[in-house]
């Protein structure tokens, strides 16, 4: 919290010599809150690079930070997503001591008791493999990343190509797991990539949309019908229109939960709340949920990170014709 602290100050202009919040360090932090809301500057990344240059800092070193600060932004991206969607209470004790502080709310997660459970109310399980061997397992199991990826999906997803190599496999194995679909759930796997595909167009990650919108295909068992799904799943989710016929009653829910998920600031109704309960299950629920927030993961890191994309993507919306035009996929006609 005094770190917290140090760099509100810094903002304001109030930065004393034991205060690490240069302005590139400021800056750095500022990265991450415009990812949150996909609206990182053209050329900020340079802007960047030369506030480094200035203290002798490689360009390599921020590089790496840069890296640093999109993989964290992924992450949280996930967690906010998810969290909001199931409306988890954030832990009392530290939450009270953070607001008293730091003099401020914390909005809809904000707590009035530090009495809710923490994650440690629980005993810790001992024995077991280490953090170390889950992570060579799933690397192990992945073994060559873009292979994997393209046996399941039918390419290396490009935003995997752009990670540090060492994590390629980690993310591989996860984004994979999560968009495969599970014993007993309601949700397909070429559905899954058509609520994540629903979310990018809204958040207004096209290339990302795309890479969806052609793993949807691929994983498909009726591809045909797959492309008028794409085709019509943003003006159901988005409820401007569109082919109700092409997805039960279920699915136009769970789109108008993608759709929602990607909004900002993120707020869910309970109208949206009760109808996804009404029509799923708890474990399916959570699976929802957890494809809204590897959505919102790819977006937090795209935000930062640019990344070229798939010929194959290219070739396949060339192939079928299909409409690349942002604002006409965001706004179709009635």
């Amino acid at each position: 919290m005094t770190t917290i602290e140090q760099l509100r100050l810094s903002r304001l202009e109030q930065r004393d010599e034991n205060n690490p919040f240069d302005e590139y360090w400021v800056s750095m932090a500022d990265l991450a809150s415009m990812a949150t809301l996909n609206q990182v500057p053209e050329n900020y990344l340079d802007r960047l690079h030369a506030l480094a240059a200035e203290s002798g800092k490689s360009s390599a070193v921020v590089n790496e930070e840069i890296m640093s600060v999109a993989l964290v932004s992924a992450a949280f991206g996930f967690l906010n997503v998810f969290n909001d969607l199931v409306g988890l209470d954030i832990e009392g004790g530290w939450a009270m001591a953070a607001e008293e502080r730091l003099q401020q709310s914390f909005g809809r997660h904000a707590v009035n008791s530090d009495q809710n459970p923490s994650n440690l109310d629980h005993a810790l399980p001992t024995g077991g493999p280490s953090i170390e061997e889950m992570m060579s397992k799933y690397v192990e199991k992945v073994k060559d990343t873009p292979s994997y990826c393209k046996e399941r999906v039918g390419m290396l997803p490009p935003w995997i190509a752009a990670f540090p190599k060492h994590l390629q496999p980690l993310h591989a194995s996860f984004y994979t797991e999560v968009m495969a679909p599970q014993a007993q759930s309601l949700l397909t796997a070429e559905f899954k990539h058509i609520i994540a595909y629903v979310s990018h167009l809204e958040k207004e990650h096209p290339k990302l949309a795309e890479a969806e919108a052609y793993m949807a295909h691929f994983v498909s068992n009726d591809q045909a019908k797959t492309l008028k799904r794409m085709e019509h799943a943003f003006a159901i989710a988005s409820q401007r229109g569109g082919n109700e016929k092409l997805f039960s009653s279920a699915e136009q829910a769970a789109l108008q939960l993608a759709y929602l998920s990607a909004q900002m600031p993120l707020i869910t109704p309970y109208r949206f709340s009760e109808k996804i309960v009404a029509h799923f299950p708890a474990d399916t629920c959570i699976e929802l949920f957890v494809v809204c927030g590897m959505a919102s993961l790819t977006q937090r890191f795209t935000a930062i990170i640019d990344w070229s994309q798939e010929t194959i993507v290219e070739d396949f919306f060339h192939k079928h014709k299909l409409e690349r035009d942002l604002e006409k996929l965001r706004y179709p006609l009635l």
